[in-house]
């Protein structure tokens, strides 16, 4: 290859990543004020710290599948509902049924301040299918049950939590949800979260979800880019104009903020 071909190549090179660039600014600067009445914020959290995650964990874990979290995911989840009243007038919390999300999303309603009810919404739970199961007793969980029912919830958080009126029905355990962008889980991910944001007077919300749920809430605003690191309690800030004929999800962050990174998929 001759000189002049390896510099074509390489302005070549540096044009695409330049327009992949202007395109992620855009997306997640697109909004010129985002603080604006008329513009609605959406934060999708993942949630706090899992104790079958903590090495140092000795007391037993009564369902695997659905593990608490610790107490230093109980801090962090009350610490992000600090850092998010920061950043927008919370007005709704939405919560995954699996305990981990409930604690979660309790805790940053502390931290909020909000007063609410917390709504479960059974369409941005975790991927449960026979994909990643781990070995876990299949007749145990439909014994002991997938995640808390509405009377354990009560007997655990008193009247903290309700179920969204709306239910989705909870996927169900032998359904094949691929884990990856393409698959059926990203999108129904990426469905409920919109459905939650519509629903309603479109207000002021917070999703707790799982880390799949955060990575697909990225895509809604960056189809082109691939989520590699979700921490506790990491967020993505959505933002858009309801009122816009074509309303578009922008992002009120860069790449490796608030506990999430992402990265240009390579072809």
């Amino acid at each position: 290859m001759t000189e002049e071909e390896n510099l074509n190549n390489s302005m070549s090179e540096t044009k695409r990543f330049e327009e992949f660039f202007n395109t992620v600014r855009s997306a997640t600067r697109g909004v010129e004020d985002y603080y604006a009445p008329s513009v609605q914020h959406v934060f999708v959290v993942r949630h706090g710290d899992r104790t079958d995650d903590d090495k140092k964990w000795d007391k037993p874990i009564l369902r695997p599948w659905d593990p608490e979290i610790t107490p230093r995911g109980l801090r962090r989840a009350y610490e992000t509902g600090l850092i998010i009243k920061e950043q927008a007038f919370i007005q709704r919390v939405v919560s995954s049924p699996f305990l981990r999300c409930l604690q979660t999303a309790d805790e940053i309603s502390k931290g909020l301040g909000l007063q609410k009810p917390i709504t479960v919404q059974n369409g941005v739970q975790e991927l449960m299918s026979t994909e990643i199961k781990r070995g876990w007793d299949t007749a145990r969980i439909e014994q002991e049950g997938l995640v808390y029912t509405p009377h354990e919830r009560a007997m655990r958080f008193g009247g903290r939590f309700v179920e969204d009126q709306r239910q989705p029905s909870m996927v169900p355990m032998d359904i094949v949800e691929v884990r990856d962008r393409g698959g059926g889980a990203y999108q129904r991910f990426k469905d409920n979260i919109i459905d939650i944001a519509n629903h309603g007077d479109r207000v002021n919300t917070v999703i707790v979800t799982h880390g799949d749920g955060v990575a697909a809430a990225v895509n809604l605003a960056l189809p082109d880019v691939d989520v590699f690191e979700t921490g506790f309690c990491g967020f993505v800030h959505l933002v858009r104009n309801p009122s816009s004929p074509s309303p578009t999800w922008r992002i009120v962050q860069e790449s490796g903020e608030h506990g999430v990174s992402w990265m240009e998929l390579l072809d």
